[in-house]
């Protein structure tokens, strides 16, 4: 390999690996190693000292200025772990409140939509692929890839866009939407 090939793959390599480890650190799972380091500085900090306490209470540790600061830094730091670990789980438990809030939420105004399409659909006396045709034509697929997605030809989604368009007293895709669009805001203003 060439020098300018092994930079590239150096650089391409290093890119790689830095999406991943920022992908890992904004994962769900970095909260929990994140609670787990901290679990494991608290037990490592408690054990030192209550090994310190028990070295002073046998009267084999003598007390200096450092050790005093040194004592009362690891009790310090093992609340403040405490504090920090507490304050993490009641920050993850409010995010998924959070979370679940929201999809109940998506889900209502999902089922709002679609009630609102149906209703449309029965107004308008759409047939089945009718409907679907004009479920992808509402999610913007272009003419071309609606026909691959139904195993049909350009020209009959053309003719299917064409009666959509008739029975729904509209003429083009933003009108549609707009029509069923406005119906969804109304129910929201509700």
């Amino acid at each position: 390999m060439s020098e300018t090939s092994n930079q590239m793959f150096s650089s391409a390599t290093y890119a790689a690996t830095r999406a991943k480890l920022r992908g890992f650190l904004v994962s769900q799972n970095s909260h929990y190693i994140g609670a787990i380091s901290m679990i494991a500085c608290v037990m490592f900090f408690t054990l030192d000292i209550t090994l310190d306490v028990v070295r002073i209470s046998n009267g084999e540790f003598i007390f200096t200025t450092y050790d005093t600061a040194h004592f009362a830094l690891e009790i310090i730091a093992v609340l403040c772990l405490i504090y920090a670990f507490l304050n993490i789980l009641g920050r993850l438990k409010l995010a998924r409140l959070q979370i679940d809030d929201a999809r109940s939420k998506l889900e209502a105004v999902r089922k709002d939509f679609r009630d609102i399409f149906d209703d449309k659909c029965k107004k308008w006396a759409l047939t089945a692929a009718e409907r679907d045709v004009a479920i992808l034509l509402l999610k913007g697929l272009p003419l071309a890839e609606i026909a691959e997605a139904r195993n049909t030809a350009v020209g009959t989604v053309k003719a299917q866009s064409s009666t959509i368009f008739r029975k729904a007293s509209v003429r083009s895709r933003p009108e549609l939407m707009s029509v069923i669009l406005d119906d969804f805001l109304e129910l929201s203003d509700r």
